[in-house]
């Protein structure tokens, strides 16, 4: 007879298997043995989060704030309050599963995907000043591909937990020894998921300035700064091998950053080389004052 454990937990290793059909099986193995946390986590990424403040830190998505102009194009969201840019850099998506899986099928090859900002967050930051129309923020196909995968995860680690304590669920039946040993046995959703530890999201707060900091580099004061440098290089003067140089570590860090799993090695290695480049550009007041800025990171 067929496993409803072993099955789920194969088609947990099977990257082909949409995550969205993966969780509705899930579902049902919560909800037959009666595991109500796991049962809660999954309609919450079936069905969306209400709240943000509920939303994992594998959700946390990195990128650029951009706006849709009304006269026509795309064009960068710099907020006048202080602190904004780094929140609105820092996206807690509380779109369903499916919405999220279709915008990466739908991206095909595209490296960056649009995502609109969630009510709450858009509410709150307008509280504090007007707001573009159509904000949103371009992200990097690989941080939502993580997005996904982290949720395949945790339903392969939960299964694997399930098999280690004889719950297997022989021909989509659990017995009662089977339903005896998952009550008396923890299944604690937050030690695979984790809380939103690292957002920048806060409720009911005013004119308050947020940082996400992960090994002492501060995410989002990196992405501020590498955008400042981007702007800078079109007005300084570089040979084109170092203006290559300095765009592709400038392009290497922004990767690390939108990464659900950042290196901070590599980040710090990248760093390190944009200082190096700034530095040799003595007696450049736009290049100096960069170079203060990127003293402040570690």
């Amino acid at each position: 007879m067929a496993s409803l454990v072993l099955e789920l937990q194969r088609e947990a290793l099977n990257s082909t298997v949409p995550v969205t059909d993966l969780l509705r099986k899930a579902l049902v193995v919560a909800t037959k043995l009666s595991i109500k946390e796991f049962q809660a986590w999954i309609e919450y990424e079936l069905n969306g989060y209400a709240n943000l403040s509920d939303i994992p830190k594998y959700r946390l998505l990195s990128g650029s704030p951009k706006f849709v102009n009304i006269l026509g194009g795309v064009n960068d969201f710099t907020p006048g309050k202080l602190g904004e840019k780094e929140k609105l850099s820092l996206l807690p998506t509380d779109r369903p599963i499916g919405e999220i899986e279709y915008l990466l099928k739908e991206s095909g090859k595209n490296p960056l995907i649009n995502m609109p900002y969630p009510a709450q967050l858009i509410s709150e930051i307008a509280k504090n000043q007007s707001l573009p129309s159509r904000p949103f923020l371009l992200i990097n196909h690989s941080s939502i591909q993580g997005l996904i995968d982290a949720v395949r995860n945790v339903v392969l680690k939960w299964t694997l937990k399930l098999e280690e304590d004889g719950i297997l669920g022989e021909d989509m039946t659990f017995t009662k020894e089977e339903k005896q040993v998952a009550s008396s046995h923890v299944y604690n959703i937050q030690n695979l998921i984790g809380h939103m530890s690292h957002s920048q999201f806060q409720q009911d707060t005013r004119d308050s300035v947020q940082t996400i900091s992960t090994n002492d580099i501060d995410i989002g004061k990196v992405i501020l700064i590498l955008e400042e440098i981007k702007k800078a290089i079109e007005d300084i003067t570089l040979p084109s091998e170092t203006k290559d140089e300095l765009s592709a570590e400038i392009a290497t860090v922004e990767t690390q950053a939108a990464s659900p799993k950042p290196k901070m090695k590599i980040i710090k290695e990248s760093l390190h080389t944009i200082r190096n480049i700034l530095e040799g550009m003595a007696g450049s007041l736009l290049a100096s004052g960069l170079l203060e800025k990127l003293k402040t990171l570690a």
